[in-house]
Formats: C-alpha cells, sequence, structure tokens
C-alpha cells in the first residue's frame, strides 16, 4: 500500500488482462462460498435431525414391571 504512494510512474498494464483476472479471481471466490456455505447448512441440518431423533424409551413398561415384580415379592414373603 505504501509502495504504491510512492512510485509515481506506474507500469504499463493491460486493462482486459487485469479485468479478466479480477473478474475470475471474484468468481472463484464466490464458488467456495457458496460450497462452504452449503456444506455449514448441511451440517447443521444433520445436527438438528440428531436431536429430533431421539429413541423414545418406554418408561411406563419398565415402570410396571417393577412394581409388579416388587409386589409379588412382598406378598411372597409375606405367605411364608
Amino acid at each position: 500500500m505504501l509502495s504504491s504512494c510512492l512510485i509515481k510512474n506506474r507500469p504499463f498494464v493491460n486493462k482486459s488482462l487485469q479485468d479478466y483476472c479480477r473478474k475470475t479471481i471474484e468468481d472463484a471466490t464466490n464458488k467456495l462460498k457458496d460450497k462452504y456455505s452449503l456444506e455449514r447448512n448441511k451440517k447443521d441440518n444433520v445436527i438438528d435431525k440428531d436431536y429430533s431423533n431421539k429413541p423414545n424409551y418406554n418408561y411406563l413398561s419398565v415402570f410396571l414391571f417393577l412394581s409388579i415384580t416388587m409386589f409379588s415379592l412382598c406378598f411372597y414373603k409375606r405367605l411364608k
């Protein structure tokens, strides 16, 4: 930046070549931005799907099994 201020006579630059290079660089960066934004969105969707697909545990059946077992054990001990 400082060197551009100090140079009075700028070297000859082909304007069409400069525009072509600038355009290709901008296109490449825009493609990379799009690619990375799609990847970022895809990762977010995968994370959301993992949280939404939690397994459904049937606690009622476990609780029912334990309560029946405890009741039957207490009843069996009382009979003895």
